[in-house]
Parts: structure tokens; sequence; C-alpha cells
């Protein structure tokens, strides 16, 4: 009886490995590669941007709602500015940036994500304007 079930266990694994044997020579199908659709949106948002981006890194006070907090900003254009800025923000919350020489600047924030957001000035900034020359200048298609 031990020699029937060894028997029986054999054709079992013979049976298995044939099955296996089968779909080992089938491949999966190519698919083309694709660029993530976050670099392909990253690339048109670049391609609209109307200004060309200076970086910085100023100290300023943020004020929103009714409260404020320390700010650098990163870089900022005619249109507006990055800020590195700890407190989550709301999409078109209205903002201040006081820079350390008193100059108020009002916005509103376009976008926040991980600690830094993107402002729209409500006034853009002249062409001539100080801040615009503070360091190199990030062109627009970068």
């Amino acid at each position: 009886m031990a020699l029937s079930s060894i028997l029986m266990s054999l054709n079992e694994q013979e049976r298995t490995s044939s099955q296996v044997g089968q779909f080992a020579s089938l491949t999966p199908p190519t698919v083309p590669k694709l660029e993530p659709i976050s670099s392909v949106a990253r690339i048109n948002r670049r391609a609209l941007r109307r200004h060309v981006r200076t970086q910085v890194r100023i100290r300023a006070v943020l004020y929103y709602s009714t409260s404020f907090r320390s700010v650098i900003i990163k870089n900022i254009s005619e249109g507006g500015a990055a800020l590195e800025c700890s407190t989550s923000l709301i999409r078109n919350d209205a903002i201040t940036i006081k820079l350390i020489s008193g100059r108020s600047i009002d916005a509103r924030v376009r976008w926040w994500l991980g600690g830094i957001c993107g402002v729209q000035f409500v006034e853009p900034l002249k062409s001539n304007d100080p801040l615009l020359s503070k360091s190199k200048a990030i062109l627009p298609s970068e």
C-alpha cells in the first residue's frame, strides 16, 4: 500500500510539473513605456509660466487669517513667489508677506504641498523691482 501511495504521489507531481511547463514558454505582452502624468503636467505648467523666476533666500513674515509665521521666500517673479512655510495653507487664502525692510506684499495662495507654497501677488511687481534682481534668474523653461 505504501508503494501505491508513492506512485500516486509521483503521478501527481508529473502532472503538476507538466502544467507548469506549458506556461513557462508564455511571455507577458509588451507594454509601451509611458511618461508619468506628473512629469507631463510639470512640463506643461512650466511652459505656461509667464514670468522669469529669480532664485532668492529672503526671510519674511507671512500674515494670514488672524495669525502669522516666519517664512523664507525661495523664488520670486513679477507674478508671485514660492515660500518655505511650515503652516498648511488653503488655496485662495488671502495673505500678506512682510519683508524685514517693512515692505508688505498682498497675495493669494495658489498651492501648498509639504512645507512649500506658491502665491500669486494681488498686484504684480514691476520688472525693475529690486526683489527681482537679488540673485540668478530661473528661466520659465527650466
